[in-house]
């Protein structure tokens, strides 16, 4: 955002009504951008949550490998002996 974004309005019904006036229009576009904001937190949340749920189960994938892993190796020491 920059100064273009914020122009100041005259209203023509005298300074007051001119400050009322800008004032009510930058409040109205940061009202607009803190919701855009919250929606894309949202939106990141939600996309971080289910990257984190396909972590845990590919976690426990490579645990039931490594028990797996370990297994195989006890039965061919077994077998050795």
């Amino acid at each position: 955002m920059n100064d273009n974004d914020f122009p100041e309005i005259r209203t023509g019904n005298g300074i007051d009504r001119d400050l009322a006036a800008t004032a009510n229009d930058r409040i109205k576009k940061a009202v607009i951008e803190v919701n855009h904001l919250t929606k894309t937190i949202e939106n990141f949340n939600e996309q971080s949550s289910k990257q984190t749920q396909k972590i845990i189960g590919l976690t426990w994938c490579i645990i039931v490998l490594t028990i797996a892993m370990l297994v195989g190796l006890v039965i061919q020491i077994i077998l050795v002996l």
